[in-house]
């Protein structure tokens, strides 16, 4: 598995704002299960602790998902 690839925030700070993981669905425009989904696919970032019951989401690891699929998908 090529880390870069199947996971475009690898390398990518987590700073910037925190997305809840709702907030970081509705910002990729898919449901909060399909996000779930896909977190557990690797498919986008798994949210992160940032409190005793919080999660979130850098913003910039979206946006280097949103830059990836963006990239492969006028590869296609």
């Amino acid at each position: 598995m090529n880390i870069s690839t199947d996971r475009p925030w690898s390398g990518v700070v987590p700073t910037g704002p925190m997305l809840r993981p709702a907030d970081a669905a509705a910002y990729l425009g898919i449901s909060l299960p399909s996000y779930y989904e896909r977190a557990t696919k690797g498919v986008v970032p798994t949210p992160m602790k940032i409190g005793g019951r919080a999660s979130g989401v850098p913003r910039p690891w979206l946006d280097a998902v949103i830059g990836h699929a963006a990239t492969t998908a006028g590869a296609r």
